[in-house]
């Protein structure tokens, strides 16, 4: 068997021999041409994050990607080589994070996302986090570096990559044989050689976890990372319990579906026959009759114990709930258009097979109740005071990039968090999570110039994230024409 250490370089190798081949098409940025490197905001209503507190009449200086001044417009003076552009009372806050995207797609015929990625700058999504590499075969995390350092130098139009993911790390599958045994953590030792690979070659951010990482196999690779100082997140897996996930210092649980697996009385039993991840609808009925809200408890009270993250994605479940239901408004979203041939098939066979699973009358109201549970969960977290970070699953069927942060946004203020609370979930929390409260999450002198500009207020009605004006990412300034042309050349393409 080739080594660990040698997998993974030539893993890296065969995908660097891909980035020469296609560093010739780099798209350029498109963007409000801009003369100076010290640009002004004035008269804006600030929007305070952590306070919550409106301050009007402001005026944001920033030269290069550093903001350097705020303060009352009335009293603020700016040099002769100040590009000044007026606010006119406009909503300012940081830019928008998306905590959960996918940029390649696993084992999918689709592959790079790449076409996407100024659909997040045209909706305000400044940085991301993507939640996982391609297949084993070649390791996209270079390519996603390369996306992120050439958006923050201008050369293409998209977000930061605040963190890449490793491969899925989801067990030995019966109908896959293909990969070498260590890089699906099929045993402990496994586990323990893959991370200490992943760490050497610093071929990832962080550890993404599956669901189907075996018992010992999880704790193993858990002791390791932590070990190797290095972050453990994704779903939890189904040999496990969020309360075990959460005290073994897995950094983020995905998904509310999954906290509802984990807080019903046949939970163990889910535990003890990890295979199945796409339950019948009959399950789907017994896990909503019997959920234990004591269960759910205890998962939030480890979860703070353990300083672990939540990040809800209810897009998902949307989805189950609208193409059970045959929702044609739904199914046939104009966003549908900007996605290439190929995902476009990949969402209609999901569809097909969410409906495939509806036979009965009434099954696609329990995708609808499972929908909503998820919403309670949401609101009950929150209440607890688990830490909440907004993330779509962008790259899922009918998770769109950019756009449905809004969709998602609002669905979090529907489940029972106030607009405050939501946006922290989209800009505080996510510097937090990602150890960078220094650079994001406020606009005050020395962070990072990443900003969106609404024509309304967010803190009225969440939907107003949807009134954007101007976004400033890096520094550099997208005004509304600007914004207009990238959405329009996306959809050329």
């Amino acid at each position: 068997m080739t080594p660990p250490h040698k997998a993974i370089r030539l893993i890296r190798f065969a995908w660097t021999v891909g980035l020469v081949l296609l560093i010739g098409a780099i798209p350029e940025m498109a963007c409000a041409q801009q003369d100076t490197d010290l640009i002004a905001l004035q008269n804006v209503t600030l929007i305070d994050l952590r306070s919550g507190e409106l301050r009007g009449g402001q005026m944001v200086v920033w030269e290069r990607s550093r903001i350097v001044a705020v303060g009352p417009a009335a009293t603020m003076r700016t040099s002769p080589q100040t590009r000044v552009i007026q606010g006119n009372g406009r909503f300012l806050l940081p830019g928008l994070w998306d905590m959960h995207v996918h940029l390649l797609l696993n084992r999918s015929a689709d592959g790079p996302q790449e076409g996407m990625l100024s659909s997040f700058i045209a909706h305000g999504v400044t940085a991301v986090r993507d939640m996982s590499d391609t297949d084993f075969s070649r390791s996209a995390v270079p390519l996603k570096k390369r996306w992120d350092w050439e958006a923050r130098a201008g050369l293409r139009v998209g977000p930061r990559v605040v963190a890449a993911g490793s491969i899925a790390i989801d067990g030995a599958q019966d109908n896959d044989d293909s990969k070498p045994t260590f890089l699906t953590a099929a045993t402990p030792a496994d586990a323990r050689k893959l991370v200490r690979a992943l760490v050497d070659e610093g071929a990832a951010d962080f550890i993404k976890i599956y669901s189907r990482i075996p018992r010992d196999s999880y704790f193993a690779l858990m002791d390791e990372a932590s070990r190797a100082g290095i972050i453990a997140a994704g779903h939890k897996p189904l040999a496990v319990s969020f309360v075990e996930a959460a005290d073994a210092g897995q950094k983020s649980m995905e998904h509310a579906r999954e906290m509802l697996l984990d807080s019903f009385p046949g939970a163990a039993e889910l535990q003890r026959n990890p295979k199945e991840r796409n339950l019948p609808v009959s399950r789907l009925r017994e896990i909503l009759d019997s959920h234990d809200p004591q269960m759910l408890r205890d998962i939030f009270a480890a979860m703070i114990r353990n300083d672990a993250y939540y990040v809800p994605t209810h897009l998902t479940r949307l989805f189950d709930w609208k193409a059970a239901e045959r929702d044609q408004a739904y199914l046939n979203d104009p966003r549908l258009r900007l996605l290439p041939a190929a995902t476009r098939a990949r969402v209609r066979a999901d569809v097909e097979r969410t409906q495939a699973r509806v036979s009965r009358p009434g099954d696609a109201g329990i995708y609808r109740a499972f929908f909503e549970k998820g919403l309670e969960v949401t609101r009950l977290a929150h209440q607890a005071g688990v830490k909440i970070m907004a993330g779509t699953d962008a790259g899922d069927s009918y998770c769109f990039h950019g756009s449905s942060l809004h969709d998602e946004l609002a669905w979090m203020v529907k489940a029972g968090m106030s607009p405050l609370a939501v946006l922290r979930a989209a800009t505080v929390v996510p510097a937090e999570y990602i150890g960078r409260a220094k650079d994001f999450g406020a606009i005050e002198p020395g962070k990072l110039a990443d900003m969106v500009l609404l024509d309304r207020n967010p803190l009225v009605d969440i939907n107003n994230t949807r009134s954007i004006n101007t976004v400033v990412f890096n520094g550099r300034l997208l005004d509304r024409a600007a914004l207009d042309a990238i959405s329009a050349e996306q959809e050329a393409q």
